[in-house]
């Protein structure tokens, strides 16, 4: 009886081997399933990106004023939403849509004779899309009349803009609006309803860059406009703009203008401005006598533009223009060279240079511009030949710049840009993205 026990119980009882290679296989596969190996859970490719959207196009809609917008899935699995935008000038940037399931949009809210740009981004698995952009001018609206044509403006008589057009074509009483745009007045209605198909703008300053814009109405519906851009001379009896305007830096830190007078007799005395991004205009001589003039409160390795104008028989001529670049300091390494920035890593800008020839401890001053927020300072002493900039946000455009430093003597800039892609795991933008002007 107890030999037939014993048996039982050896029969009930797994041997160790067996058990030894249950429990192997049991771990194994508990780490092919950390490791996302297994499938029970995870099918294959479902942690993948999908792949960008294609065949985009573009159809005009079948009535009204309209933009429509048509674009293609990304490829791959899984809920796909979509976000858009418009911006134009008039009414700033627009948010159209944040969780648009299609694959098409028609945006029926547009003017007339309107620049639009949209923007549209995929979002899948909370991971957004770098934006597939596109822009587009509106018609006028149904029935308008032609925008007025060959429109052109002279100046036969100093001081007297004189703007002229041809009627469009069809019948009907047509009016016509007119508009003068210009950097030190901004914009100015000259005319709402004038019959003429000429005008004369009287109200204009020398030497000064106009532009015109004149629409047709017909019927109350006004047609897209007509655009001419018109720089105004001297007055009358002005000498002739100096000659052969030149800049240079022989000197560091110097810079020389040199010019030419206008031809005639007379005194003629010189009036000169600097303009840069940094100070704005700065006057620099009001009734300089020599054709030379050294402007020596410059900044190394910063763009300047420089006007003179010549005044004979008190009237100023118009103006002469050069633009500038000073150089490095006197003693400046050389700017790093080879600059390059990469995104290897989605979300990290690695910049990459060449350290300046010659020796002695350098340093490096790095520095970051966007749209989104300005200028930033990354680095002001740094000694390695790479930074990786981390702080950065997808689908965005940024500027670097860096300089080197040796012996406190700074180099002129090395730039570089470079376009951020899409946040990791991400779908491909909406690709080939156009919009048509729908119903015309």
């Amino acid at each position: 009886m107890d030999g037939k026990i014993q048996v039982a119980r050896l029969l009930r009882r797994p041997p160790l081997s067996f058990v030894l290679r249950v429990g192997v296989l049991a771990l194994v596969a508990s780490l092919l399933s950390f490791a996302g190996l297994a499938t029970a859970q995870d099918p294959p490719g479902s942690q993948d990106p999908p792949s960008q959207p294609g065949n985009l196009d573009a159809q005009m809609g079948s009535s009204g004023l309209q933009v429509v917008l048509s674009w293609d899935a990304p490829a791959g699995d899984g809920a796909t939403t979509y976000r858009i935008q418009r911006f134009s000038t008039s009414d700033g940037t627009v948010s159209l849509a944040t969780a648009q399931t299609a694959t098409t949009y028609t945006d029926t809210n547009v003017q007339p004779d309107t620049t639009y740009w949209y923007d549209v981004w995929a979002t899948r698995n909370s991971l957004e899309s770098v934006k597939a952009s596109v822009s587009i001018t509106t018609g006028a609206a149904a029935g308008a009349p032609d925008a007025p044509g060959n429109l052109t403006a002279s100046e036969d008589t100093p001081g007297e803009v004189v703007l002229s057009w041809d009627a469009p074509a069809g019948d009907g009483a047509t009016t016509y609006r007119i508009q003068r745009l210009s950097t030190s007045y901004g914009t100015v209605s000259l005319a709402t309803a004038q019959t003429a198909t000429t005008f004369t703008d009287t109200n204009v300053q020398p030497d000064t860059g106009y532009w015109y814009d004149v629409w047709a109405t017909r019927n109350s519906l006004e047609s897209v406009k007509a655009t001419v851009v018109f720089r105004t001379g001297a007055p009358a009896g002005a000498p002739d703009a100096p000659g052969n305007l030149t800049a240079s830096e022989e000197t560091p830190g110097t810079v020389v203008l040199s010019w030419d007078a206008p031809a005639g007799d007379g005194d003629t005395t010189y009036r000169i401005a600097r303009l840069s991004a940094s100070d704005g205009t700065v006057s620099l001589a009001t009734a300089q006598t020599g054709t030379t003039f050294t402007d020596s409160n410059v900044q190394p390795d910063t763009g300047y533009w420089y006007d003179v104008w010549a005044t004979r028989n008190s009237l100023e001529s118009v103006k002469a223009t050069v633009a500038f670049r000073t150089g490095a300091a006197a003693g400046a390494p050389d700017a790093p060279g080879s600059l390059t920035a990469s995104e290897d890593t989605p979300g990290e800008v690695v910049l990459s240079w060449d350290a300046p020839a010659g020796d002695g401890a350098t340093t490096y001053r790095i520095q970051r511009f966007s749209v989104s927020d300005g200028t930033v300072s990354l680095a002001t002493a740094q000694t390695a030949t790479s930074y990786t900039d981390s702080n950065v946000q997808p689908d965005t455009d940024y500027w670097y710049d860096v300089w080197a430093t040796r012996n406190s003597v700074e180099s002129i800039k090395a730039s570089v840009s470079i376009t951020t892609g899409a946040a990791a795991g991400a779908p491909d933008p909406p690709g080939n993205l156009e919009a048509n002007i729908g119903g015309l």
